[in-house]
């Protein structure tokens, strides 16, 4: 079996220009980027998460970092350690996990920014190429995992919510086939009488105002031109992929 193919570029090591603090020197932040690697899934699809080991020498008992993804902010830690000099290295991971569907498949960028006491900060950059087979593969013990419908997105467009069912094919997000069985279908739909209840995988609330939707659907009654299948389901616990 070919191995995943993934390739990481580690393209800025560099701190940003700050006013060192009086009593000591501005931080010092290094990343291994992608010390350890785990890959696999769960109910929420196929994921890769990036295990990095980060050190830094900085002045004060207390740091932050900030993890970002693709300029989107993931997660603030906040840290004490019982020293405050500078000479003691501060060791740490700052664990990501990205799911396939939710990030580029290409270049994505990881920015990690460590703040010390002083709010003197130290930014260090890393950039990663993801393709379809650096995720994780099939979990065997939860079944086939529908490649389409990675995360319960279709093209980024999350599969619950209010829908607007049209008539017009080109108005649509998506447009979908709806099947008899519930076992051959890529989503479990579940059509919710409220739109508090259509919050999870395939739960949808019909609405009549389009403008008001979360995502239109065009309903077709060829499988060849559907961008995904459907099956109607009167279970609000069977919703989801197959």
């Amino acid at each position: 079996m070919k191995r995943p193919a993934i390739s990481f570029l580690l393209i800025l090591g560099l701190l940003f220009p700050v006013a060192a603090p009086a009593n000591g020197a501005r931080p010092n932040l290094n990343v291994g980027c992608f010390d350890v690697i785990e890959k696999g899934s769960d109910s929420r699809g196929r994921y890769i998460e990036y295990q990095p080991a980060l050190s830094a020498n900085f002045v004060g008992k207390k740091w932050s970092i900030q993890v970002y993804v693709n300029e989107v902010l993931q997660y603030t830690n906040k840290y004490v350690r019982a020293t405050s000099s500078y000479r003691n290295l501060a060791q740490f991971d700052a664990p990501v996990r990205l799911y396939a569907g939710e990030v580029n498949l290409g270049e994505n960028s990881f920015k990690f920014i460590l703040q010390d006491s002083k709010k003197n900060k130290s930014i260090w950059i890393c950039n990663m190429t993801l393709y379809e087979s650096s995720f994780g593969s099939i979990n065997p013990n939860t079944g086939s995992l529908n490649l389409k419908l990675l995360g319960c997105r279709y093209n980024g467009q999350q599969l619950f919510g209010s829908v607007f069912f049209t008539t017009n094919s080109s108005a649509a997000d998506f447009s979908v086939y709806v099947k008899s069985t519930s076992s051959t279908a890529d989503l479990k739909v579940y059509l919710a009488s409220t739109s508090s209840s259509a919050n999870s995988c395939g739960k949808w609330y019909p609405i009549n105002d389009s403008s008001f939707a979360d995502f239109i659907v065009y309903v077709t009654s060829s499988s060849f031109s559907a961008n995904f299948s459907i099956y109607v389901t009167n279970s609000s616990s069977s919703a989801g992929t197959n």
